[in-house]
């Protein structure tokens, strides 16, 4: 019922409903530069083959691209349009799916690259 937290559980999913970690932006900043800096290292590692260094670029706009998308999702109020996808999706679900595609993604890229 409550509509503050039902957009901070739209955005941040089940964990947000104790803490909303909008009040932290500090803390909120921190944990997603982590994130992308481990996927980042973990793409240069994985593409550390000579033939496999042609995809870094591609790899790096897709992590830009996941990554802009969830500080937008984040530290903005905008919510997910009318015409993407089912009207049952959040904007959580929607970067968990992100995030979990991006293994297949940079794997696809690589082997695509060799």
């Amino acid at each position: 019922m409550d509509e503050q937290l039902r957009d901070s559980y739209n955005r941040f999913g089940p964990g947000a409903l104790d803490f909303d970690p909008r009040k932290d932006e500090l803390k909120l900043i921190s944990d997603i530069a982590i994130q992308y800096v481990f996927w980042g290292v973990l793409s240069f590692i994985f593409t550390l083959h000579s033939s496999a260094k042609a995809c870094r670029v591609w790899l790096a706009i897709v992590l830009i691209a996941i990554m802009s998308t969830e500080v937008c999702f984040s530290l903005t109020s905008t919510n997910l349009p009318a015409w993407m996808l089912p009207n049952t999706l959040t904007e959580y679900e929607l970067i968990f799916y992100l995030h979990a595609a991006y293994p297949a993604i940079l794997a696809f890229l690589a082997a695509l690259s060799m």
